[in-house]
């Protein structure tokens, strides 16, 4: 997304994630490269039209190098509740909670449109069947359709048990971990104490098979001959 300095306080520079964007989908191909327009914050500060003039301007800049965006709202997560209200006062606020379904189901029919008017797709991620309203479909991040077309893996029978309630995404290892990103997004609910994130990038090793610290297998069980 691309939200004001003061909710993104170290993210790279818009111009430069584009264009990292673009030249990832030049690479891989446009089915494989899937933008996130997340988490959507309806504020004072960020009204719906806010949104609308965003999401166009970046669906524009990614026009021909996806073919789906998914979206969702942020969730109210205890951990990043202190981190929140003291942006209040900055017109970030109030607590997702107490915004309107209706509201919000009307933005994203008008977020569906714009991407539709740029060959691409509009899907949910793990989001209350009434706020969609049927105008957006539930996607998944781990789609096992896509997974299944692109690679030929075998469709799992469900989804992930260990997601949120309305996740659809198909059962997967996650490759990151808490407290590792330094950017200081003020929304993540993946960091808990950005003081602990500086000291876990500082001790990164990148000849280590672990994102944080060392990886350490555990000792093998020993096999005791039977009776």
């Amino acid at each position: 997304l691309h939200y004001p300095r003061i909710l993104e306080p170290r993210q790279p520079p818009l111009q430069k994630r584009l264009q990292a964007f673009r030249d990832l989908a030049g690479q891989v191909g446009t089915e494989r490269t899937v933008w996130r327009y997340d988490p959507i914050l309806l504020t004072p500060a960020t009204p719906p039209i806010w949104h609308v003039q965003t999401f166009t301007r970046l669906a524009r800049a990614l026009k021909g190098h996806t073919k789906r965006c998914i979206v969702s709202f942020m969730d109210d997560y205890a951990k990043i509740r202190p981190r929140m209200e003291r942006l209040y006062c900055h017109g970030f606020g109030p607590p997702p909670l107490k915004q309107g379904t209706r509201r919000r189901a009307e933005l994203l029919a008008r977020l569906a449109d714009i991407a539709r008017n740029h060959g691409m797709a509009l899907q949910t991620c793990a989001q209350d069947a009434d706020l969609v309203g049927g105008l957006v479909p539930a996607g998944a991040c781990i789609d096992a359709d896509l997974l299944h077309r692109l690679f030929g893996t075998p469709r799992p029978a469900g989804a992930d048990p260990n997601q949120r309630e309305n996740c659809l995404c198909a059962p997967s290892q996650d490759i990151g971990m808490y407290d590792s990103c330094t950017f200081g997004c003020a929304y993540c609910y993946a960091t808990r104490h950005f003081r602990r994130s500086r000291a876990n990038r500082a001790a990164h090793d990148p000849d280590s098979p672990s994102l944080l610290g060392h990886h350490i297998p555990a000792p093998a069980q020993a096999v005791l001959p039977g009776c």
